[in-house]
């Protein structure tokens, strides 16, 4: 496959999308189409898992995508967010966990380090501390904050079935696994 052009069809600041003009050989054809390619930039995920409670601290938040498929608006997802340009993945997951909860790190561990793109991380917490609600002025973040003990987190997933977005499922499983060892 060869890119033949490149076009930008929109730049928000907060994410661009560009339309590429491909070309590919197909049963001995050469084919041109265009596909578009959505940019948001890395991004990391951090499980903050407090072990004397032996539960977890997630966010709450409404996402549009949700909103617009007619789903329940709100999602229950691990603190994340945007890896900021020279900003190291770990120290991002710091940041985003302080602005999403007011937790600080007590130990981090990589959890998943195959580059994915989406970064899955976890760290230890005390969750004593923990903010109702969460995230950074001016972001139009409206997040609470709530803790779940990781047998019924376990079954929420596999059971209820009521995680409903990727992110978040992987991340419970690689945590499941984690805590096995």
């Amino acid at each position: 496959v060869k890119i033949k052009g490149k076009e930008n069809l929109l730049n928000t600041g907060f994410m661009h999308v560009d339309e590429y003009t491909l070309e590919q050989e197909v049963d001995n054809q050469i084919v041109e189409y265009k596909r578009q390619c959505m940019y948001r930039g890395d991004a990391v995920f951090i499980i903050p898992y407090d072990k004397q409670k032996q539960s977890v601290i997630m966010v709450k938040q409404t996402r549009i995508g949700m909103i617009v498929a007619g789903e329940n608006e709100y999602t229950l997802e691990f603190p994340a967010g945007m890896i900021d340009k020279g900003e190291e993945p770990v120290k991002s997951a710091t940041r985003e966990l302080r602005e999403e909860t007011g937790l600080e790190v007590n130990n981090i561990e990589p959890i998943y380090k195959s580059p994915i793109y989406t970064t899955v991380g976890g760290s230890e917490v005390d969750s004593e501390n923990v903010l109702p609600k969460g995230g950074e002025t001016g972001e139009n973040e409206y997040i609470e904050t709530v803790s779940i003990p990781v047998v019924e987190l376990l079954d929420m997933a596999l059971s209820k079935q009521s995680i409903n977005t990727a992110a978040t499922l992987i991340s419970i499983l690689l945590l499941k696994e984690y805590l096995s060892k």
